[in-house]
């Protein structure tokens, strides 16, 4: 670190699906402040989940309002950005943009990406670029707005992500890092460069996109006249940051393959680090290694939608807050109920975009409590899924170190590793996203020699939740059900399938006769 560092604040700027947080930091990696503010995904019809640009917008200018007074002593302000993968803006060439943004949670490029994977010559293009055709990623959504009639796509002139329309909106020319690039699904990510190909065979314009680089590299300054509206009077150094997930790792200090993040909020993910893109095998499990927000490593990511998005469902479903309905400690026994958490696809592992979620076992007598339990449980066992079938393949992490909103709950954490039969470390900063972006802010302005050693400062443990042997055993043999529950929904869609299948035979018959 040199001199520059005394009077320097980092500030990590997370902005996530339903909320964004800025959280400032001294090289040292104490708290200066922090912010946070909300906003609200939108469902216009149903399979779609989008945000407001303006909506967004407004919150980041809302954070940094926040927090200004806090930054007064501060004369080198170096930002960096943590964003939700795959949500992007179509913008004009000014940065205005022509259309809301939608999320991963989005499906509405559902049946575009099924086209692509009936394909062959698609097929074997995307895989060339080390990628696979998902339904949450930009890709599908763009393929869908390429075929509208309304024509929003041949009036865009860019293609912006989260962080690159925040830095479009305080007048830089956004560069996007890797990470950003491989989840729009169009990066080629052996060689670090937007996949040609997949830009020819889907119609996609390549001017559209931004330059891509690595994370942690200057984008520019935004003078303090500009800062103004956000009630600075300094001027903000800007970097490229990554992926939220990415950045998440980072700030927690996830290295190596012995540990993994948790990764607890809206969305549940694992992520675990490699040194290669090209892990074979991993295709059958639907992960598709991207790259990490450190220079030369690559991240092993799955999960599902169905983190706190379950527990809100249940919340606005019951009419009663979920601190009220969650155990005061961890229960002595599993959960009688089974709930199975696919409300909008399974995710991940199974990549069953179809599935649908279940509730096993109610009775008069259930009440929230139960319902709540059984969610809690419900989605860990569907992660469990994914951490068995990775160890097949030699990727068995020994310890989990959890982050995001969901971590903050003891009771939750040690239900977790009873299910898992993993330990469980939980930080004192959770919101490690923003750790990681205020890292590679400092790495970015040379007060680091690599994102790694800024990250370290910021690390401190809270606690670790050791499995207990028995609570593991019993949680083991109730995913055995949890795994036919989910086969006996797979079974009643097929019938279902085929019943339709068997009405068009007939109506089709019926016309020719």
């Amino acid at each position: 670190m040199n001199n520059a560092g005394d009077d320097a604040a980092l500030l990590g700027l997370d902005i996530g699906t339903s909320s964004c947080k800025l959280i400032a930091y001294t090289v040292d990696g104490l708290v200066i402040a922090s912010a946070s503010a909300g906003y609200r995904v939108y469902h216009p019809r149903p399979g779609w989940a989008e945000l407001s640009p303006g909506d967004v917008l407004n919150a980041v200018e809302t954070v940094f309002g926040e927090i200004s007074d806090s930054l007064r002593g501060f004369d080198n302000l170096h930002a960096a950005i943590s964003a939700q993968g795959e949500a992007f803006v179509l913008a004009d060439g000014r940065g205005h943009a022509l259309s809301p943004m939608p999320v991963s949670l989005d499906m509405r490029g559902l049946e575009n990406i099924e086209a692509l994977r009936r394909d062959r010559e698609a097929q074997r293009l995307i895989r060339a670029a080390g990628q696979l055709p998902r339904p949450i990623s930009s890709l599908a959504k763009l393929l869908w707005f390429r075929d509208q009639a309304n024509e929003t796509l041949s009036r865009a002139e860019q293609l912006l992500c989260v962080g690159e329309f925040v830095m479009r909106h305080l007048g830089l020319d956004p560069l996007m890092d890797y990470s950003m690039g491989a989840l729009t699904g169009l990066l080629d990510i052996h060689n670090l460069s937007w996949s040609s190909e997949i830009l020819e065979f889907t119609g996609l314009s390549p001017g559209l996109l931004p330059p891509v680089t690595a994370s942690g590299r200057f984008v520019g300054t935004v003078a303090a006249t500009k800062m103004e509206r956000f009630g600075l009077n300094q001027p903000v150094n800007f970097y490229t940051g990554g992926h939220d997930q990415a950045c998440a790792m980072l700030g927690a200090g996830i290295a190596g393959a012995t540990m993994a993040l948790y990764s607890i909020g809206t969305t549940e993910a694992i992520g675990m680090q490699t040194k290669t893109p090209d892990d074979v095998g991993l295709e059958e499990l639907h992960i598709s290694p991207y790259p990490h927000v450190i220079d030369g490593e690559y991240i092993l990511l799955f999960g599902s939608q169905h983190g706190g998005r379950v527990l809100q469902w249940l919340v606005d479903l019951l009419g009663r807050e979920l601190e009220s309905m969650i155990p005061g400690e961890p229960p002595s026994e599993p959960s009688d109920l089974q709930l199975i958490p696919h409300l909008e696809g399974s995710g991940t592992v199974r990549g069953d975009d179809r599935a649908r979620g279940a509730i096993h076992g109610l009775n008069y007598d259930t009440t929230g409590e139960d319902l709540v339990l059984a969610a809690l449980e419900g989605i860990t066992m569907e992660q469990m899924v994914g951490l068995e079938r990775l160890s097949s393949h030699g990727l068995s992490p020994s310890v989990l170190r959890a982050v995001g909103g969901g971590s903050r709950s003891d009771v939750w954490m040690q239900i977790k590793a009873n299910i898992t039969g993993l330990p469980i470390e939980c930080l004192e900063e959770t919101d490690t996203a923003c750790t990681g972006a205020a890292a590679l802010a400092g790495f970015g302005a040379g007060l680091f020699d690599s994102a790694l050693s800024a990250a370290d400062r910021f690390i401190r443990i809270r606690r670790r939740f050791e499995p207990r042997t028995d609570m593991h055993d019993a949680y083991s043999a109730k995913r055995i059900l949890f795994e036919a529950a989910y086969e006996a929904g797979t079974q009643l869609r097929r019938l279902k399938a085929d019943k339709a299948k068997r009405g068009m035979s007939a109506e089709t018959g019926n016309g020719s006769s």
